[in-house]
């Protein structure tokens, strides 16, 4: 039910009691059957219920539909923690344990109507729906005092009704609580398993950070031990064969010397077992020329092959220095 149907409903049912109640002062008292009352008030109060229960519907289908109303008809808007906490306290002081008929009838519909007035006083004070409720409320008071409700009732309905909803506020905040420690536990828990994660990868990002860290420092420490013992060997190979060239200090070196020695020999024997006097030594004689040749060539490949060994080992000895 749109506000525009609620005001339209309310002023029928506001003219429909003004109508009624005009006619009624034109109207002869008569007696009753048993009474000496007049029937005016019953029915009054009969005409005042049927506004009354008017009313009821109209609150009823305010408190119930408002919220998905006021979503489905009205422009989209933030909704604030006042239309939050109102809606909420709505719903706990609704109209649905009224019923008509029910001996505790106006006490009840009386305290619905003032915890509905306390909520909008409360979350909303300037809400035009405050008016209209003190106006039901003022309708439904005059009737309650016409069927002979002691205010003592009224009260007594007011206060209980009052106390369950504290209660029920108690509930729900309490409810409120404990869900929100509950999930404060959740945070705390996922909280601490964060950190315990946390501190498990830092504990083995400074293990790795440490392990670098040594393994640095002992190649520094092995590079600077190897240079030196470089610098060594280079003051000693300098010491010992000064700047003569590997070439040089092979061609020196005793072993090779031999060797080239040897080769001289063996090309100088070759060369005197090639003369004879006569025709059948000389045949001899070059056939011994030949072998010593052949024996020269291989000293001399002995010779030539210490004396690359010897270069290369100048060169590795040399490399001290480089």
């Amino acid at each position: 039910m749109t506000n525009k149907q609620q005001i339209e409903q309310e002023s029928v049912s506001n003219e429909f009691l003004s109508g009624s109640l005009n006619y009624l002062d034109q109207v002869q008292d008569v007696k009753p059957y048993k009474t000496h009352r007049s029937l005016k008030p019953l029915i009054v109060a009969l005409l005042i219920i049927a506004v009354v229960c008017g009313g009821v519907l109209v609150v009823l289908d305010t408190t119930n539909h408002a919220p998905e109303e006021t979503a489905t008809n009205a422009p989209v808007a933030e909704v604030s923690d006042a239309q939050v906490q109102l809606a909420a306290c709505l719903r706990t002081a609704n109209l649905n344990n009224v019923e008509v008929g029910d001996p505790e009838f106006y006490p009840k519909l009386i305290a619905n109507y003032k915890t509905q007035i306390a909520c909008y006083d409360k979350f909303d004070g300037d809400n035009p729906e405050i008016e209209s409720l003190r106006e039901h409320l003022n309708s439904i008071e005059i009737a309650a005092r016409d069927a002979g409700v002691s205010q003592a009732a009224i009260d007594a309905e007011y206060e209980r009704r009052t106390a369950q909803i504290e209660e029920e506020y108690r509930q729900q905040m309490a409810a409120l609580d404990a869900k929100a420690a509950q999930q404060d536990e959740e945070t705390r828990r996922k909280l601490e398993q964060s950190d315990a994660e946390w501190a498990k990868q830092k504990a083995e990002q400074e293990a790795q950070r440490a392990q670098y860290e040594a393994q640095q420092r002992a190649r520094e420490e092995a590079e600077a031990k190897a240079a030196q013992e470089k610098i060594a060997r280079c003051n000693a190979y300098r010491a010992q064969y000064g700047t003569k060239t590997p070439q040089e200090l092979a061609e020196n070196d005793p072993e090779v010397r031999g060797r080239y020695e040897t080769w001289q020999r063996s090309v100088e024997r070759s060369k005197a077992a090639g003369q004879s006097d006569n025709v059948a030594g000389q045949s001899a004689a070059t056939e011994r020329a030949n072998e010593l040749k052949k024996q020269a060539l291989s000293d001399y490949n002995a010779y030539n092959a210490k004396l690359q060994e010897k270069i290369n080992y100048y060169a590795k000895l040399s490399l001290a220095c480089n």
